[in-house]
């Protein structure tokens, strides 16, 4: 497979001769235009390597740097400036976040590979090695540990096949949700893209999986969002809960505190059954509770503000959103400063990654 290229550049002359030749010595680019492309792009695409311009309009090499330093996911993907020789204060500035290397132009573009290629294999010797770290926890003999992206497992460790009644051969044909007893998925599915979002970047909860012999066990799951492999992945593992299953009717038409923590406060009591009845009323409560997690945080900002967020991720100035918006400079800046208040951030860049996490733009 291609190692995937992501440039961000605003000189249309120099990108596209740059996404010309790498496209043509075998990799796939993708290509942004400005640093807040960039960021959402690197976000969502996950590229083998970034190269991107120092001087940028908007916001700077250096601060897309820092933003893509703040995850985990795209923490470790190498970035390489790209700078003019007069940019020596920015380059320091660049080296001394920890950015992998620079590159000064006009520069010849089989050095440009070159110096792609040294960084793709670091890391990649970087990533096996934290993999064979992680070999110890992977054969953990007393949890079942598995990867999975897009519901779809990526591995398995022995106790995980053994649990489930599979050989390796038919890791890929299993889904994720399908483990689990039908009256959970709904739930399942919830956390599960709440953590690919961002929201909830690990989740704990415990849940009803059908083993190999059909029979229902009570694991508590583990789920955490990483990047295997160049893909946004989730990571987890099961443990057997000390509860026994149960196969009788009645244990079958109720759902769990665990399962319902989220909507317990709409409960009469912490011990109160919900039968089968209730359950798609339940199932439709918990879903509602859960997705007006991310909505409580925006309510928290008026649509004036909201607005304004999102022109600035759009890199529009001050004086271009008091335009769009038919409003006062003066009055954009007061917005801003509501915003600054409000998500606590001491920069702009603190500012777009709150925006990102929690949903309150359009990317």
């Amino acid at each position: 497979m291609a190692k995937k290229i992501l440039i961000i550049e605003d000189d249309s002359i120099l990108r596209d001769a740059v996404v010309d030749f790498l496209i043509e010595v075998g990799y796939e680019v993708v290509v942004a235009v400005n640093g807040y492309e960039g960021v959402n792009f690197a976000m969502n695409e996950l590229p083998d390597l970034i190269l991107c311009d120092i001087n940028l309009p908007g916001i700077k090499g250096t601060q897309i740097f820092s933003m893509l330093q703040q995850t985990d996911l795209t923490a470790i993907i190498p970035f390489i400036f790209i700078t003019s020789m007069t940019e020596n204060e920015d380059i320091r500035a660049g080296m001394q976040l920890g950015v992998d290397d620079y590159i000064t132009k006009p520069f010849d573009l089989d050095h440009l590979n070159a110096t792609i290629n040294t960084r793709i294999v670091k890391k990649e010797k970087f990533v096996q090695s934290i993999e064979r770290n992680y070999k110890i926890f992977f054969d953990n003999p007393l949890n079942a540990v598995y990867i999975f992206n897009e519901s779809r497992f990526e591995f398995m460790n022995s106790k995980m096949m053994n649990l489930i009644g599979i050989t390796d051969t038919m890791i890929e044909d299993i889904s994720f949700i399908n483990l689990f007893d039908s009256k959970d998925h709904l739930f399942i599915d919830n956390k599960i893209r709440l953590c690919y979002k961002g929201i909830n970047e690990f989740s704990r909860f415990e849940a009803y999986l059908l083993n190999k012999n059909n029979e229902r066990i009570k694991v508590k799951v583990c789920l955490g969002l990483t990047n295997y492999r160049g893909k946004k992945s989730i990571i987890g593992l099961f443990v057997e809960s000390d509860s026994k299953s149960s196969k009788d009717s009645k244990s079958n038409e109720e759902i769990s505190r665990s399962e319902i923590e989220d909507i317990i406060e709409t409960l009469e009591s912490h011990h109160q059954q919900i039968s089968k009845d209730d359950f798609n009323r339940i199932t439709k409560m918990l879903y509602k509770k859960i997705e007006s997690r991310a909505e409580s945080i925006q309510s928290e900002f008026t649509e004036r503000e909201l607005e304004v967020l999102q022109l600035l991720y759009d890199g529009k100035s001050s004086k271009e959103i008091s335009v769009i918006l038919q409003i006062s400079e003066r009055t954009v800046d007061r917005h801003k400063a509501n915003l600054f208040e409000k998500t606590n951030a001491k920069s702009s860049v603190d500012l777009i990654v709150f925006a990102i996490k929690h949903l309150l733009v359009n990317m």
